[in-house]
């Protein structure tokens, strides 16, 4: 069950790091405007 345990922490870290990613990803088109803009309203 430990290592069980240590798997889904570490999916939930990766889950959090890409979201966090994502996010930062989208800031930075919202800013620049461009290109990004349709990227935008996808992940909207």
């Amino acid at each position: 069950m430990k290592k069980a345990k240590k798997v889904i922490d570490e999916i939930g870290l990766f889950i959090v790091y890409f979201w966090c990613t994502l996010r930062v990803y989208k800031n930075k088109g919202r800013l620049k405007g461009g290109d990004n803009s349709r990227y935008n309203n996808f992940f909207a």
